[in-house]
């Protein structure tokens, strides 16, 4: 029986040796593009947080400035010259 078998498989080998390899090519393409689009989704979130950062540092600069302005309207009405009218 194995002498049946290994003519078949002397030949069949190159070919068999050739699959394995081009699947090891496919998976290592897949593998490199998976990691170039996991960099790039990275540096995405990274310009996103950066920008997020920056508006909030915005908001709250504006929200402080504006309660300021309330505090102020608040001591001192305008046009009440610190004293209401009725």
């Amino acid at each position: 029986m194995e002498l049946l078998l290994l003519p078949i498989i002397a030949k069949l080998l190159p070919y068999i040796i050739m699959a394995i390899g081009l699947m090891g090519v496919y998976f290592h393409v897949k593998h490199k593009g998976e990691l170039q689009e996991r960099t790039k989704w990275q540096a995405e979130q990274d310009k996103l947080t950066h920008k997020e950062i920056e508006a909030q540092s915005k908001d709250s600069s504006i929200d402080k400035s504006v309660s300021e302005k309330i505090e102020a309207l608040k001591q001192n009405p305008p046009g009440t010259n610190g004293k209401f009218h009725f």
